[in-house]
């Protein structure tokens, strides 16, 4: 379903929620009008992800690249989830440990 903008309706990850209207615009308006015209010319899928909130929920503080490599995997479908989950948890304990 798509908005008056040609955007369609999303969900935010971390809750399911979908997106108000007023938010979906909001999200739009930050666009350059070049973006805007492209996904609507494309109907290019565009997922609003508020990585710092997850990342500050699961205790990752302001760390927000494993939340959007988790969000690229699951979205993408490059790999299975499970499979992608478990290579960023290898990748964070190397670095990391």
């Amino acid at each position: 379903m798509l908005n008056d903008n040609g955007i369609a309706h999303t969900y935010r990850e971390y809750t399911k929620d979908p997106l108000t209207a007023a938010e979906l615009e909001d999200v739009f308006a930050k666009l350059t009008k070049a973006m805007q015209d492209t996904i609507r010319e494309k109907q290019v899928k565009v997922y609003c992800i508020d990585a710092a909130a997850i990342a500050k929920k699961v205790g990752l503080g302001n760390r927000i690249n494993t939340v959007m490599q988790t969000a690229f995997f699951k979205i993408s479908g490059v790999l299975p989830e499970d499979q992608a989950i478990d290579l960023i948890k290898k990748a964070v304990e190397k670095q990391f440990m």
